[in-house]
């Protein structure tokens, strides 16, 4: 047997050489890619240039030249978030050393008490600008929601106006349930979910006259459950109306002094629960800003209503 086998391990001793220089050949290109990779700064998110891969490997060179183009997209979303925080930030700071420095060189109690008055005002503001900061860089990366559970807008609704009447007092706004519709069943996260309502209420007591009132409303159609919140302000205008979701934007002439991220955060946390976003402002003669918010219903509750 073995006489048998010497001209088939000669034959293989000879060929190995050249089988092990095709198979080098062969695999050139990606070890070139490997090293490529292996020697990229973490700041280079060009894409590879798909005539130097093997056809073998396209897919995987696809999937990394669109990983790279989410990455860029994220990291120049960061870089503006940075720099638009930086700028929002120190405005109130600088004013609250200005007022400080007021109260440290007067001599007169009525300024002086003013001054910190004033001071204290402007910590207000910045915390509350750090808290929705903090809140919109949590909700703000590209991922989806892990852990949801059953919720009941009514119920959601009811928590975020407790919370907020104190507000509303204070502010001599009323705010109104005039709809309340039973089944209003989503799938989401409760804390989130919380944030999205109590930041529309907040923005609808903002924007109201003293002595106004805050129409809350659910309802429930075949496939979607929708919260209505619908103030009596000064409404929006057109130009308005499209950028009233972005980031630090606050409209012209409102006197109000946000931090111009509660509607961005509403967007970014309905994006998560696969909502819809509806606005409607009315004319000048009747106004106020209408906002809905369209939740898949849970699908044990969509599936019973077939």
């Amino acid at each position: 047997s073995s006489h048998f086998l010497k001209p088939y391990l000669l034959m293989l001793h000879l060929l190995s050489p050249i089988l092990l220089a095709g198979l080098g050949r062969g695999l050139r290109p990606l070890r070139r890619s490997t090293r490529d990779i292996e020697h990229r700064s973490p700041a280079n998110l060009k894409p590879f240039n798909k005539s130097d891969s093997p056809r073998e490997i396209q897919p995987l060179t696809d999937a990394l030249n669109q990983l790279f183009e989410r990455l860029a997209y994220a990291m120049d979303s960061e870089r503006r978030f940075t720099r638009d925080a930086a700028h929002e930030l120190r405005t109130p700071l600088a004013a609250v050393k200005t007022q400080a420095q007021v109260a440290l060189r007067s001599a007169d109690d009525d300024e002086r008490q003013l001054a910190i008055q004033q001071v204290v005002a402007g910590v207000d503001r910045a915390t509350h600008l750090v808290r929705q900061l903090l809140i919109l860089a949590r909700v703000d990366p590209d991922v989806s929601i892990q852990e949801y559970e059953k919720l009941d807008l009514n119920d959601l609704l009811g928590e975020s106006i407790r919370e907020l009447t104190g507000m509303a007092e204070a502010c001599n706004i009323s705010i109104q349930t005039s709809k309340s519709e039973p089944g209003a069943l989503i799938l989401g996260q409760r804390e989130l979910l919380g944030v999205l309502i109590r930041n529309l209420l907040d923005n609808a007591i903002r924007y109201s006259p003293q002595g106004g009132e805050v129409d809350c409303s659910t309802s429930v159609s075949e496939h979607h459950a929708t919260i209505t919140i619908r103030d009596r302000g000064p409404g929006v205008s057109e130009s308005g109306m499209q950028r009233m979701f972005d980031r630090f934007y606050r409209g012209l002439g409102t006197g109000q002094t946000g931090s111009g991220l509660g509607l961005s955060i509403v967007k970014r946390i309905a994006i998560l629960h696969n909502a819809d976003i509806a606005t409607r402002s009315r004319t000048s003669t009747d106004p106020g800003l209408t906002v809905s918010v369209s939740f898949p219903l849970a699908p044990m509750l969509r599936g019973s209503s077939q």
